[in-house]
């Protein structure tokens, strides 16, 4: 039986992180990852760029091929090959080679679990038809282009207004489709404040996206076995093509096999290090659970800055060689449109959860210096400990080149700094950036008071 010092299953971000970096610090170590879909490592974010043409070829998208893996990294890759199993006790693995639809076993020094996560899909009729897609992959993708392509859809439903939702909305606006957003919550991508809720409806509505919040999908009509609607709570929306982005939960299949323990919203349960509940198998990514830094509770957030982060971490820490990972803070930011939106810090129910009490502030501000040209409205919303003034979080919206000045603040709460440390930064200064006194500077003085 072929055996090797480290096997990590599934690739993407979190899989090929482990195991570059255990490769990096144990070169001796003859490391492969075993992935069932055909690409190993991609840039899963850059999909939307793909569907409306900004990112001219799904080969733009590929980070490393398994050749490039091997000559660059040193890891040995097999793809489109599906564990199926686990032998614990003797440490070996079942493996479905998908093409040749043979099986045979490998065996294992150590083992990672970085099997990512599965879509949501609502419990309605119709979910199967033609023309219902998710983003999840690069083959996904490919089939949604060819799709469009071959269908002209002249109408779309998004169902969901998480980050894929609105920009799967912007995407398709940007091909010349009618596209409707519907979500069960009553705002988009998490927004607290109205205001900046409705900054990013009203750009979207500038586009041609129109929003149904407090509103769940009942069934999806089809004709012909393709989608012609979707109904919903307050009526039938017609669509052509209809996005599944519901959201998406840990996909903990094999390991739930083998009995390791769960952790956060039922993702496995893994220490800062990466250890599982069974020694010699470790997890990372969007399966894994992560340390919430502002809480101190563990977590589930399936990013891919976390799975790269954690997956480097942990490969190191598999190899012997302890980083200083000591968790996140929970930051995403996208664009839609013309708007950027950040936001950083545990969400205001995870706080409430263990009791603590928060202040919040909501400023509107400007882009640029009043008398430089083209500038726009800006909205800061910033929270912290009542008690301590300790920064917790925030949410930024504003024009899309202006939405990395937030990046201060996943600074501030990570170090644990109070309103005022911030309301008293030296943030630079010039006209076409901002004011003298940043917006940041203007909402955290104002929630110091």
């Amino acid at each position: 039986m072929n055996t090797s010092d480290f096997i990590i299953i599934g690739g993407g971000a979190a899989g090929m992180s482990i195991a570059a970096a255990a490769k990096r610090a144990r070169k001796d170590w003859r490391v492969l990852v075993v992935e069932a879909g055909g690409y190993v490592s991609y840039a899963q974010c850059g999909i939307p760029f793909y569907i409306d043409g900004r990112t001219k070829s799904i080969d733009d998208l590929v980070v490393l091929t398994p050749e490039q893996a091997l000559n660059k990294k040193g890891v040995e890759v097999l793809i489109k090959h599906r564990v199926e199993a686990i032998d614990v006790k003797s440490h070996k693995i079942s493996v479905m080679d998908l093409n040749r639809e043979r099986k045979f076993e490998l065996g294992y020094k150590k083992l990672a679990i970085a099997t990512g996560a599965l879509p949501i899909f609502p419990d309605v009729s119709g979910i199967d038809a033609k023309g219902v897609f998710t983003v999840r992959s690069l083959e996904s993708a490919q089939a949604l282009k060819q799709y469009i392509a071959e269908n002209n859809p002249k109408n779309a439903v998004v169902i969901g207004a998480g980050f894929v939702g609105i920009e799967m909305a912007e995407s398709l606006t940007m091909l010349g489709i009618k596209t409707s957003v519907v979500e069960m919550l009553p705002t988009v991508l998490g927004l607290y404040d109205t205001q900046m809720r409705d900054a990013v409806i009203a750009e979207g509505e500038r586009h041609n996206v129109s929003f149904h919040l407090e509103n769940s999908i009942s069934a999806i009509e089809t004709k012909n076995s393709k989608v012609i609607a979707v109904h919903t709570a307050n009526g039938a929306i017609p669509a052509d093509i209809v996005i599944m982005s519901a959201g998406i939960r840990p996909n903990v299949d094999i390991a739930k096999s083998i009995g390791l323990e769960l952790g956060a919203n039922g993702a496995i349960y893994v220490d800062l290090h990466g250890h599982t509940s069974t020694p010699a198998i470790y997890s990372a990514g969007d399966c894994a659970q992560v340390r919430d830094l502002v809480t101190g509770k563990w977590v589930w957030t399936p990013l891919g800055t976390v799975a790269n982060r954690q997956g480097r971490a942990i490969g190191y820490s598999i190899a012997g060689k302890i980083t200083q990972f000591k968790g996140i803070v929970r930051a995403a930011i996208t664009k839609f449109f013309d708007l950027g939106i950040a936001i950083v810090g545990a969400p205001k129910t995870d706080i409430e959860k263990i009791g603590w009490q928060t202040k919040e502030v909501t400023i509107k501000s400007i882009s640029s210096s009043h008398y430089y040209p083209d500038y726009k409205p800006v909205w800061v919303h910033l929270y912290a400990d009542s008690k301590t003034g300790r920064l917790l979080g925030g949410q930024y919206v504003g024009p899309a080149g202006s939405a990395k000045r937030f990046d201060i603040i996943v600074a501030a709460v990570a170090n644990r700094c109070i309103a005022e440390d911030i309301a008293y930064l030296d943030i630079p200064y010039a006209p076409p950036f901002g004011t003298v006194w940043d917006p940041i500077n203007i909402a955290a003085s104002k929630l110091s008071k």
